[in-house]
């Protein structure tokens, strides 16, 4: 296959986009470490803002950020929010000692917001779920499937998400996909082949679902969140007629979509015969009551619904799904053909029996009860160590936020990751170098604990403080 190559002439960087390569990500760390150590990037110099440098690349903004934290953290860079990214004065390499890389398994205290207990998976009772499904599955259920996915699990979906979540739907809504990215890429497309020009997101927000918009021919258009979600007041404003939100658990802030702002939404969406594209994040994992339901089931001539196994199960398993009204169905198989990321039929399968016989539904009880205790250890830590630390957003999901004062979050973070600590800031999740006045010049961090023990919360939240004290 021959490479595909990009390079920046500027900074001298150059990647491989085939397959066989460390991932972008990780090749722009290592071109950029490179350049400091050659003197082609300076003690002082200033790094180009991630996007300007994503346009150069043309790659996500998304690869650019992760690239600067994690040399950040290293110690190559430092960051300051409204000013940008330096290089700094560094040892030699063999006075200093190795950091551990975002995404790697080294940290002794992983705060890493969005990931699941992955030993937590239910290791037996998906092999049964495969045994069983594999047994009583047809010869045609080997070929090459719809691209709506297979019927099986379209319909256990359809059932189970109209039982638990409100949605109004039968199987021929659903379609298949290989995860919420996957599943946003498609809309991208959609929208683009219907005249579509931006799309509203939700600022701060969760970057990897804003990257597919990146070339799509979609501007996306940052609109702020408070304590009711997104501010549709500010939506309107923005001219969009399509709009990305997670009204059940919005990241990071955390905070659920009201009732009021809801109706808002579906009201904004009738007067500009508009679209809402509905993630449905951490739905699951409410701890203190029942969620709202859907907004989806409130006008399913609206809404389009993503949702996915990444958080409830496991990132690897690739399986999501999309809820369409029947006007955008075609439109949307049509990308699904032209990106074809195809979910496995095995894993499609082994989902619908896994769902259909309940054993979803129980792994769900389990997981609620072991993330609920964490977030109570989190809590309770925070305020023992942080007396006068506001934790925001609803008792929820694998995450949550907190405003520790005053004070830079750049030192923060990069002082925490130098004592094995990931945390990351709010303004990671910022759309623009542009950070909310809300967060600027404050410690507002977000802290996962779904990756993270249980009995390792309280030493982690303690190493935290230690940090703050140093600062």
């Amino acid at each position: 296959m021959p490479e595909d190559k990009t390079n920046s002439p500027r900074l001298g960087i150059e990647w491989n986009r085939s397959s066989g390569h460390p991932s972008l990500t990780r090749q722009l760390e290592q071109s950029l470490r490179a350049a400091v150590r050659r003197g082609q990037l300076p003690t002082g110099a200033r790094l180009p803002a991630t996007r300007v440098l994503a346009d150069q690349l043309g790659c996500s903004r998304w690869v650019v950020v992760q690239a600067y934290e994690q040399l950040v953290a290293e110690g190559y860079f430092v960051s300051s929010t409204g000013s940008g990214t330096y290089v700094q004065a560094i040892a030699p390499t063999r006075d200093r000692p190795r950091q551990p890389e975002f995404g790697n398994t080294s940290w002794r205290y992983d705060f890493g917001a969005g990931t699941p207990d992955l030993s937590l998976f239910p290791r037996h009772e998906w092999l049964a779920a495969a045994k069983s499904a594999l047994a009583a599955a047809p010869t045609s259920a080997f070929d090459y499937g719809p691209a709506s996915g297979i019927r099986d699990l379209r319909a256990a979906l359809a059932a189970y998400l109209g039982r638990v979540r409100g949605v109004v739907a039968v199987a021929d809504d659903l379609v298949i996909t290989n995860g919420a990215v996957h599943a946003v890429s498609v809309m991208a497309r959609t929208l683009h082949a219907r005249g579509f020009d931006r799309i509203a997101v939700e600022h701060p927000g969760w970057i990897p679902l804003r990257a597919p918009f990146d070339g799509s021919g979609l501007d996306p258009i940052a609109v702020g969140v408070d304590d009711e979600g997104l501010m549709v007041t500010d939506l309107i404003k923005s001219g969009a007629r399509a709009v990305l939100v997670a009204p059940a658990h919005q990241f990071p802030t955390g905070s659920v979509m009201s009732p009021r702002r809801r109706a808002a939404l579906i009201e904004w969406a009738e007067a500009v015969d508009g679209v809402i594209i509905e993630d449905d994040y951490d739905s699951e994992f409410r701890y203190d009551r029942h969620p709202l339901a859907a907004i989806q089931g409130m006008c399913p001539e609206r809404v389009v619904l993503i949702g996915s196994v990444s958080k409830s199960l496991a990132p690897a398993l690739r399986i999501g799904w999309m809820v369409l009204p029947p006007q955008w169905r075609d439109l949307a198989l049509d990308a699904v053909r032209a990106i074809d990321p195809s979910v496995s039929a095995i894993s499609q399968l082994t989902f619908a029996e896994y769902l259909s016989s309940g054993g979803f539904e129980r792994h769900l009880r389990r997981m609620r009860k072991e993330y609920a205790n964490r977030r109570q250890q989190m809590v309770a830590a925070m305020l023992a160590f942080f007396p006068n630390v506001d934790v925001r957003g609803i008792s929820a999901g694998l995450h949550l936020m907190a405003d520790l004062g005053a004070g830079s979050v750049s030192e923060f973070t990069e002082l925490s990751a130098r004592r094995q600590v990931r945390i990351y800031p709010v303004s990671r999740y910022c759309m623009s170098e542009e950070v909310p006045i809300e967060y600027r010049d404050r410690r507002s961090i977000v802290l996962g604990y779904g990756a993270i023990p249980a009995h390792r919360i309280l030493k982690g939240i303690e190493t935290l403080a230690m940090v703050a004290s140093e600062l």
